[in-house]
């Protein structure tokens, strides 16, 4: 048995997706938001391998909202690097509504599957059924960053508070030029929470709280980790968008700070395991497995401005 599906011209964003594994099953389950309504099925493709390898996609109107690898095949394929295709055209993909089974909420496909990742585990490719010429298509897009080697002098941040809007602003001075986006990174929480990253040749040069989540928690000790190598933290040019300036993601954003407010924590997303990167003098960078940014500790900021009023 096989499934039909479509490749359409994307009309409107690139949909966002975000990753979460399970540590106990070693379930992945990729989300895509943003994802344009249209027509078709409604529902979930089962793709189930001989092996007991198991893989659920998630339809909504006929378009791939999620998929969620839920048993690995027995052998998954680990090499050092795994480049991803780079010729890629932005489109949707659709499962139309399958006229045999119209009101149908669930298809099971038997069939082979395999997977591939790289060494960082980073990239997988599940491919179903038997390798054969393929088209690609981005259907969501994502943000990764790169930590590399310092050449160079670590950079100075400087911090600055505007005590009437409580935004603060860290500005790197002396960053090396290099290659990749120019621009600015915006996360943004559910909440209203608002932080702007930004960057130009690549290369990260400030961040801005603009605007802090609802519930900032206050530890009396808010210790930075101390094994933190020092390395420059690259946003690479989107192949899907090069030319873009600005990219917004829709992030849960968590804040803690210590009692004197010096030391803020800032994480992007869920809470795992992260690489710490010293990205300057007073500045860490976290990136999680994937390579996406996972979190940010701004170091001895100064205090708040005394802007009593007088008479």
């Amino acid at each position: 048995m096989h499934f039909e599906a479509l490749i359409e011209p994307l009309d409107g964003k690139l949909p966002k997706v975000t990753y979460k594994w399970d540590p106990e099953t070693d379930i992945l389950v990729a989300t895509c938001k943003g994802v344009a309504k249209g027509s078709g099925m409604n529902g979930s493709v089962d793709l189930e391998g001989a092996d007991g390898s198991f893989v659920l996609l998630d339809i909504a109107s006929g378009a791939l909202r999620g998929v969620e690898v839920v048993s690995w095949p027995d052998d998954v394929r680990t090499m050092n690097e795994l480049p991803a295709p780079d010729t890629v055209k932005e489109a949707r993909v659709v499962f139309p509504t399958r006229r045999s089974q119209p009101g149908v909420a669930a298809v099971e496909v038997d069939t082979p599957l395999t997977v591939e990742k790289n060494a960082k585990e980073s990239v997988f490719h599940i491919r179903v059924g038997r390798q054969r010429p393929v088209s690609v298509a981005r259907v969501a897009d994502h943000m990764l960053v790169e930590i590399e080697p310092l050449d160079g002098k670590l950079p100075k941040v400087t911090y600055k508070w505007d005590p009437e809007t409580d935004i603060l602003v860290a500005s790197c001075k002396g960053v090396a030029k290099g290659s990749g986006m120019n621009g600015s990174v915006d996360l943004e929480g559910a909440d209203g929470s608002f932080v702007l990253l930004d960057i130009a040749s690549g290369a990260l040069r400030g961040v801005e709280v603009v605007s802090w989540p609802d519930d900032v928690r206050t530890l009396n000790e808010l210790p930075a980790p101390d094994t933190v190598k020092e390395a420059r933290v690259v946003f690479p040019t989107r192949r899907s968008q090069p030319g873009i300036a600005a990219v917004e993601v829709d992030t849960p954003l968590t804040v803690e700070k210590n009692a004197k407010e010096s030391v803020f924590h800032i994480r992007v997303g869920r809470q795992r395991p992260v690489s710490v990167a010293r990205v300057a003098d007073h500045m860490l960078v976290e990136v999680d497995k994937q390579g996406r940014l996972a979190g940010l500790w701004l170091l001895q900021v100064p205090p708040f401005p005394n802007v009593e009023a007088t008479a």
